[in-house]
């Protein structure tokens, strides 16, 4: 009778209504996080286990160790159920879960279980439709989290549940897409309300949509639409965004070769990340072509073009190759662009690519899509177009132009294949904007401010579940562990709890080192 009583008092304890003193559990309170009664600053690093990454003793210390305070973790729901027995809840993935919940008691660290991967497919790519388009999927789902709700509702140490990872509805248009994710999130969240009302719910903005075939659409949910994050009733919930701004950079996965380094893959640069309105205006070059008669590598080096406009501007630069039949191609081993102020002073390089790292151009043709694939045994850019006329941009680097202040644009390449009327420059791409931002500690703030004003509009409270980048972008020469430090402060000066992503992962690790410096 006593241990009847002991477990019908502990169901209750979770219901509405319950005698637990809520205030010995995480919950959210005027934009932040609180915990017996005072603010809760959270700090958290993400761990995974579906790989089996984080299942020792020893890294739940090491993480207490650097300041975190609690643990994102990764969860599989293949762990916890299988696909040919939906709804028996493996014994195996209880006690895996049990294990790194009372490791985190140990050393002092709270846990949000994240559901990473769940019934349906992993949603960044936008190949988990399943879950969206197959009802039994998210019954499964919700399923699961009532009785993941169940097991732990009086566990101290769960600081909450992150209901899906990275979601991309399958919709054919953004309304549609943010309803769809609404109404899952609210059927999850009502499963674990029936069991649990001590834990914080985490609910991540959509990051997209896809269609039926796990194609992502080039849409992104706007303020119109919330920015993806759905409506609930819940009063404890968090609503949760990633930050990797810019993507190119804090993704990339090329190690530098040497010294060397692609200047717009670096942090902070003085390249354009970011234009409001911009127009293509024009297609700059002054100065002799190649000779096409000559197959060694040559250099073509333009006449400084000055710019006089009123307006802000940037430019992309490239080759151009005009001829009056097919069959023409070029090797690319170099492209530089100096600049120089309003007295012809050269004040240096804003640009120098060696081709030493992979790299690619952006094709254009009026007649057909050309190529451009990288060389690694000649260290060069193999371009070439079955068209007649086409032009190869780096597009990835948009050089900013201050007024009065003219540039020149240098390439080292060899030719095959261009009849006599041909004629191969490089050249510069201009575009007017209204404005531009470049990537340094300011832009970093400006798109972390989008999401901070709009909590504060809405009387939401934010989590910053992912931050992070490559282990390419650490690298010294790339300046991504400067990124690091920016955003963690910007973070911190605003009051933001956040998660950074990941403590021992492969192609994004936490550079422990760097974290302990501080900020």
């Amino acid at each position: 009778m006593l241990a009847v009583a002991l477990v019908l008092g502990m169901l209750v304890s979770c219901l509405p209504g319950g005698e637990v003193e809520r205030s010995s559990f995480a919950a959210v309170q005027d934009g932040g996080f609180v915990l017996n009664g005072e603010p809760y600053e959270l700090r958290s690093i993400a761990v995974a286990v579906n790989g089996g990454d984080v299942t020792e003793e020893d890294d739940y210390q090491t993480i207490s160790e650097l300041g975190f305070n609690a643990v994102r973790l990764n969860w599989d729901y293949s762990l916890l159920e299988s696909d040919s027995d939906p709804y028996i809840y493996l014994d195996s993935g209880w006690e895996l879960l049990d294990t790194q919940i009372s490791y985190a008691k140990k050393y002092g660290l709270k846990v949000i279980i994240n559901m990473h991967f769940p019934q349906g497919g992993y949603q960044p790519s936008g190949q988990g439709t399943a879950l969206w388009t197959d009802g039994e999927n998210q019954n499964r789902l919700a399923q699961m989290w009532g009785a993941i709700a169940k097991r732990y509702c009086q566990n101290e140490t769960v600081l909450g549940y992150g209901l899906v990872n990275e979601p991309v509805p399958c919709a054919g248009n953004l309304k549609v897409g943010l309803e769809r994710w609404s109404d899952l999130a609210q059927n999850i969240t009502e499963q674990i309300r029936k069991v649990d009302q001590n834990h914080i719910i985490f609910l991540e903005q959509a990051t997209g949509i896809a269609d039926q075939s796990g194609v992502r659409s080039p849409q992104v949910f706007g303020e119109e639409y919330r920015y993806g994050f759905p409506e609930t009733e819940d009063k404890n919930t968090a609503y949760e965004f990633h930050f990797y701004d810019p993507y190119a950079f804090t993704s990339q996965i090329t190690e530098p070769q040497g010294d060397s380094y692609k200047p717009y893959l670096s942090y902070p640069n003085g390249f354009v990340v970011e234009a409001q309105n911009p127009q293509y205006a024009d297609n700059i070059y002054k100065g002799p072509a190649a000779d096409l008669s000559d197959y060694g590598i040559q250099t073509i080096t333009g006449e400084p073009v000055r710019y006089d406009g009123d307006v802000p501007a940037y430019f992309q630069a490239g080759i151009s190759c005009e001829s009056s039949q097919a069959g023409g191609g070029l090797l690319l081993y170099g492209l530089r662009v100096r600049e120089y102020d309003e007295n012809g002073e050269l004040l240096g390089e804003v640009l120098n690519l060696t081709m030493e790292e992979p790299e690619t151009f952006y094709i254009w043709s009026s007649e057909t899509s050309g190529s451009s694939q990288y060389d690694e045994a000649k260290q060069a850019v193999y371009i070439e177009n079955t068209g007649g006329s086409f032009s190869a941009v780096l597009n990835e680097a948009n050089i900013p132009m201050e007024e009065g202040h003219s540039y020149q644009v240098e390439a080292d390449l060899s030719l095959y294949g261009f009849p006599p009327d041909g004629r191969v420059v490089p050249f510069m791409n201009r575009y007017d904007c209204e404005s531009y931002s470049v990537l340094d500690k300011e832009y970093l703030e400006e798109k972390m401010n989008t999401y901070v004003q709009f909590g504060k509009k809405e009387g939401l409270t934010l989590f910053v579940g992912e931050f992070g980048l490559s282990a390419a972008a650490q690298n010294p020469v790339r300046g991504g562990l400067q990124w690091v430090s920016d955003v963690r402060g910007i973070l911190e000066e605003a009051g933001l709890g956040y998660s950074y992503f990941a403590y021992n992962d492969p192609y994004y690790p936490l550079d422990a080192q760097n974290w302990k410096g501080g900020t």
